[in-house]
């Protein structure tokens, strides 16, 4: 990890002028095939833009964004997650653990994600969320918030890939039993209305059995878990390079926090401690 992060600063800081692609990756769900679906994806993948929140132009009492946990996903983030909700100095947002405003809901506007956090000009907390999917944001989204938030805190787990897709993708899995499509996950989405939750809570517990039988890994043929690891979803977010190196194009090496997933099984305390101490709470 060390030195990973010392060869994507490196590159970053030696990189020609920044370009942007058009292109962008499928997150947590599949690619569309309907012309209705095609114009939701392309609503949700468009670029979040707000100037009045861009350095020099904002005053100190608005405001400010002082971390993001953008990965990975199936790597402890919902562990880390609970355990910064204890820390009274750090906001985190209040209905739910990922909010997607970087990725789905940033035409909402920034009132509504500023709305998500207990945030008064007249407290000074660490405010701040863990939305694992946006490691895989698009380069001008990371460009936009750097622009708004230029000392902001980057936290990334990483997990051992072949792990993690498995992990994922058992995950995938199980919601799929739930009716959800393959490549879309039910959990901590901001905006869910709950109607997987409640279902789950209603099943009989013969029906929970059945359906915890028809997600498990036997279930399926090999072939399966090979078609979905081909498919973007997995395939990008398996690609940490990549998606990191657009962070550090972005940001300072010294505001990027790299986290080995096994520290947490073996030293949890140190973790949270780096963490802590990384996003600005005194020890």
């Amino acid at each position: 990890l060390s030195s990973f992060k010392q060869n994507a600063s490196s590159a970053a800081s030696a990189a020609a002028p920044k370009t942007t692609s058009n292109t962008t990756q499928s997150r947590k769900r599949p690619l569309p095939t309907t012309s209705a679906a095609l114009s939701s994806v392309n609503h949700s993948h468009s670029i979040p833009h707000f100037p009045s929140l861009h350095h020099g132009t904002r005053k100190e009492t608005d405001f400010q964004l002082k971390f993001l946990g953008i990965g990975a996903q199936k790597a402890g983030t919902t562990w880390l997650h609970k355990l910064l909700q204890k820390c009274h100095l750090i906001s985190l947002p209040q209905k739910q653990k990922e909010v997607h405003f970087w990725d789905w809901h940033h035409r909402k506007g920034i009132e509504w994600y500023i709305q998500q956090f207990r945030y008064s000009q007249k407290t000074s907390s660490y405010h701040g969320e863990i939305t694992p999917c946006y490691v895989v944001l698009p380069e001008q989204t990371i460009a936009e918030i750097s622009k708004c938030f230029p000392n902001l805190k980057i936290i990334f787990i990483a997990r051992d890939l072949v792990d993690r897709a498995w992990s994922a993708m058992i995950m995938e899995l199980r919601d799929q039993t739930m009716g959800l499509n393959a490549g879309e996950f039910a959990d901590g989405v901001a905006g869910n209305d709950d109607k997987n939750t409640s279902k789950r809570t209603k099943l009989s517990a013969a029906h929970q059995r059945r359906l915890q039988q028809q997600s498990s890994p036997s279930s399926q043929p090999d072939s399966y878990f090979m078609d979905r690891l081909r498919n973007t979803t997995h395939d990008s977010r398996s690609n940490y390079a990549k998606h990191l190196s657009n962070w550090y194009k972005h940001f300072p090496s010294a505001s990027i926090l790299l986290l080995d997933y096994r520290d947490i099984d073996s030293d949890p305390r140190s973790v949270l401690m780096k963490v802590v101490m990384h996003i600005g709470v005194e020890e």
